[in-house]
């Protein structure tokens, strides 16, 4: 098997420390009091002196999945190559984590084209969260229609998650907006449509 290079993942990272260490060197130095008061125009031209911060360990999440897309799970550290800038860096640390907590979003489509199958999305999704949610895991329950309404927010009480997801009905009339046009045909009323893309 190929070692798997996280040369990308690095860089961002290492990015992201560095933007995180110029934004405290710009607190620091305006949060420095001044012995005494100068013009806007000569602070302007004073140099702005660089913080170099120096980081031992740097902690990295990822996956690795084959060409069919399925999870590599039997990867030690010894078939990875992490790489910064070019150079091979040295892997202290390597762990295979699988019981990571979950954060979930279910979102039930209660638009009027839903109504035969309504309650059949009610009962696979709480069968869903009794297969996957543990006390660790977190999920919220949205309902979509021609509104987007809030059921539950995060609870990891499965009960209390059906119980949200059993409240949702159709609505095909909240969305409503009157329909007669201005030279007075008779206009019927306009659907705004299911909010898909709001809910998620």
């Amino acid at each position: 098997m190929g070692k798997a290079r996280l040369s990308h993942i690095f860089g961002a990272l290492f990015l992201l420390g560095m933007l995180v260490g110029f934004a405290a060197a710009e607190g620091q130095q305006l949060a420095a009091p001044t012995g005494h008061t100068q013009s806007q125009s000569e602070d302007q031209d004073q140099s702005v002196e660089a913080l170099k911060i120096n980081v031992n360990v740097v902690q990295l999440f990822f996956n690795v999945k084959d060409k069919k897309g399925a999870l590599i799970r039997s990867l030690t550290k010894d078939d990875l190559d992490i790489l910064e800038d070019g150079k091979p860096q040295t892997i202290k640390y390597f762990a295979a984590e699988s019981n990571l907590p979950l954060t979930l979003g279910i979102l039930i489509d209660s638009s009027g084209s839903q109504e035969r199958v309504l309650q059949k999305e009610k009962q696979v999704g709480g069968e869903f969260l009794n297969e996957i949610l543990r006390d660790q895991d977190l999920a919220f329950a949205i309902s979509f229609d021609v509104n987007v309404n809030l059921l539950q927010d995060f609870t990891n009480s499965v009960d209390v998650l059906k119980t949200a997801l059993n409240s949702a009905r159709i609505d095909i009339v909240g969305g409503r907006i009157a329909g007669a046009s201005s030279s007075g045909d008779n206009i019927p009323d306009v659907l705004r449509g299911t909010l898909l893309y709001d809910a998620v």
